[in-house]
């Protein structure tokens, strides 16, 4: 599930897969068919943010091109060592 955050910029906000779903490649085909959604729909990237406990999944999505990007202006300081933002261009750069 994603939504425009800003013109050609995408914020993916949920993406499940179960425990005993995890290790078979779900993560990963959910993510590129959204990658694949999100070109068609005329996105340049897509960000998001998550938790740093889930390790799992933070390993996943730098499998896939994400880079770490900086809290936004105005997220609470308190939970800057809580939470993570990423983000990844959806074409690659020549």
């Amino acid at each position: 599930m994603f939504h425009e955050l800003e013109p050609d910029v995408a914020e993916i906000k949920r993406l499940f897969v179960n425990e005993a779903g995890r290790g078979h490649g779900l993560g990963r085909l959910l993510l590129e068919k959204m990658f694949e959604q999100l070109i068609a729909d005329g996105y340049q990237t897509v960000m998001f943010s998550s938790a740093k406990f889930l390790t799992h999944a933070r390993r996943l999505y730098e499998s896939v091109g994400f880079r770490d990007i900086p809290h936004p202006e105005g997220f609470p300081e308190h939970l800057h060592s809580f939470v993570y933002f990423m983000e990844r261009p959806l074409f690659k750069e020549v």
